[in-house]
């Protein structure tokens, strides 16, 4: 799973589809997601509660839990 804020002013958007970009080329599930509103982690509440969760799912189906 990769997460990153679009504002992210340390690493840049466009490495974050690069990285997913080459874990999908190379067979590995991946799941990517961007917020608009973030910038270097994910600070807001909102956003919080949608990955926290989206983290806890993924991380059960890639270890088969």
């Amino acid at each position: 799973m990769v997460i990153h804020g679009e504002n992210d002013p340390r690493v840049p958007v466009t490495e974050t589809y690069q990285v997913a970009e080459y874990l999908g080329t190379r067979g590995v599930s991946v799941e990517l997601i961007v917020y608009a509103d973030e910038g270097h982690g994910v600070s807001k509440m909102k956003n919080r509660l949608d990955c926290y969760p989206k983290v806890i799912e993924f991380v059960k189906k890639t270890m088969k839990l």
